[in-house]
């Protein structure tokens, strides 16, 4: 393994070369926020609580 590499941890999982997202700039009750999407047609899944 390469220097400075970690092995992944066990419960990730490729998802090919490059995993593709698009970024937006929004604005929201006056505040401006960066949000990060997948691109259409990505077979990748994520989920979070927050």
């Amino acid at each position: 393994m390469p220097a400075g590499k970690q092995p992944r941890p066990s419960t990730t999982r490729a998802t090919g070369d490059r995993l593709k997202l698009h970024r937006h700039h929004l604005r929201a009750d006056g505040r401006d926020y960066q949000v990060i999407t997948l691109r259409p047609g990505t077979r990748a899944r994520f989920s979070t609580n927050r």
